[in-house]
């Protein structure tokens, strides 16, 4: 998992209410060993965890430009609902690239996309995975 990727998990662990008697005070949540004890499990953390990661994107977008959530749907042609799905991280599918485009615009900011070479054992575990 990326340092981004734990970063989006470890901050969505410290806004998600975990019931105490399944816990040891100050453990971290095993998530991951849990999503990724099948391949599909796996998959679906990888996927979640993108969707919560564009979601705080977004929100800090917003708020750091001033926006409420009603000027920024407007400004980007959608609807506050739909803009406030998308800063909770709910839908499965999270925002397109334009909606993120248009976001990120619209908060004078510029969408800048990287790609770059996974690591080896990363590559090849999405690789069977996909098999």
């Amino acid at each position: 998992m990326s340092h981004s990727q734990a970063f989006a998990v470890e901050q969505y662990a410290e806004e998600t209410t975990m019931p105490q008697s399944d816990m040891t005070a100050g453990e971290p949540f095993p998530i991951e060993e849990i999503a990724s004890a099948t391949p599909e499990g796996a998959a679906a953390f990888r996927d979640q965890t993108a969707v919560l990661r564009a979601a705080a994107w977004i929100r800090e977008m917003r708020e750091a430009a001033g926006f409420t959530q009603r000027d920024l749907a407007k400004l980007v042609g959608t609807s506050q609902p739909y803009l406030s799905e998308l800063e909770r991280g709910t839908g499965t599918q999270g925002p397109t690239f334009l909606m993120l485009e248009k976001i990120a615009t619209a908060c004078g900011r510029v969408l800048r996309v990287e790609v770059a070479v996974q690591e080896i054992a990363e590559h090849q575990e999405l690789r069977r995975t996909a098999a």
